[in-house]
């Protein structure tokens, strides 16, 4: 992969009584992570809440907005809270790109798992997209794979929001997915997902995977807010985790 930086944040969960102070909380995570000097904003997914087709709509249009005053280029890809009330072609028109996009070029890879005809939060990878993925895998080299849902499984048993439903924790498909890229493990260096609200580093068979903690935690007991990641890629891939609560992570991947 082309040796860059990207800002990395997930799952705002924008909600009519919730858009002011999560709007705000934004503008200071804004300012931390530009003082990474990215050069690039990933949006990982549930940047709405679900709220209605015309609250959704005007929420993720604010949103893209500020995007749109940034000083990086940004990109956004669907969650399963994005697509409870928009369909995907509504998606892509208000954050101006396709759902999911595999360039060999830049050594990256976006996958849609927010699977609309899904019920609850459950995920999935369309076999479009992993028929694109498998023609696409033998020109990739050191290639980051980003996603909503994790396309690997860890235990959720301890998880807020999960623990008692473990079943829309993941991809619903993962086992599909990784049959593409468990041969490819030379070419696909780390997968980065969201979804979890919470974060964590788990090594699956020599392959890292990063799950970013969700921007909005409000539902959470301790109701932090403001998470967020940068990916470090060249010589050494480099993963930063800021929780909302201000504890950092910091992993170093071997060459």
């Amino acid at each position: 992969m082309t040796g860059d930086t990207v800002a990395i944040v997930s799952d705002l969960h924008l909600g009519p009584d919730s858009a002011d102070p999560l709007f705000g909380a934004f503008e200071s995570v804004t300012e931390r992570f530009l003082a990474r000097d990215p050069d690039e904003l990933l949006v990982l997914g549930d940047v709405v809440a679900g709220a209605g087709p015309e609250a959704d709509r005007r929420l993720l249009d604010r949103f893209v907005d500020r995007l749109d005053d940034l000083p990086i280029p940004y990109r956004v890809v669907p969650g399963n809270h994005d697509v409870d009330h928009l369909d995907l072609d509504t998606f892509e028109g208000l954050v101006g790109n396709d759902r999911w996009r595999i360039d060999p070029d830049a050594d990256r890879v976006f996958l849609d798992s927010s699977a609309p005809r899904l019920s609850g939060s459950r995920g999935e990878v369309d076999a479009v997209q992993l028929d694109a993925l498998k023609d696409a895998v033998a020109d990739l080299r050191d290639a980051v794979v980003f996603v909503h849902h994790p396309v690997h499984y860890r235990s959720v048993g301890d998880n807020y929001w999960f623990g008692e439903h473990p079943e829309e924790a993941f991809c619903g498909n993962k086992r599909a997915v990784r049959e593409v890229l468990d041969p490819a493990a030379d070419r696909i260096e780390t997968v980065v997902n969201g979804h979890l609200h919470a974060w964590h580093y788990d090594d699956v068979d020599g392959r890292a995977h990063f799950t970013v903690d969700s921007f909005n935690k409000r539902r959470n007991p301790r109701g932090e807010t403001g998470a967020f990641a940068v990916l470090r890629t060249g010589e050494q891939t480099v993963f930063e985790h800021r929780a909302g609560d201000g504890t950092e992570h910091r992993v170093r991947l071997s060459d």
